[in-house]
């Protein structure tokens, strides 16, 4: 353990927190942008994975950095 982190200190979301995000109407607009690009990139590409390389996939990473 790093003697500079405190070990009360919270390492999660609260249950309310994470209700609270998802009906933020940012983390909406952001989550529809991103499907809308998945949704692009499987039509267009047949995969996700196919895509690696294009413009249009660097978005979809900028759109979902947890996601993958």
């Amino acid at each position: 353990m790093n003697r500079f982190i405190d070990p009360r200190a919270p390492v999660g979301l609260t249950d309310s927190q994470v209700n609270c995000l998802k009906i933020n109407p940012r983390v909406v607009q952001c989550r529809e942008i991103r499907d809308n690009l998945s949704k692009t990139l499987r039509q267009t590409y047949g995969t996700i994975k196919k895509a690696e390389g294009t413009r249009l996939h660097e978005v979809y990473q900028e759109a979902s950095p947890l996601e993958e």
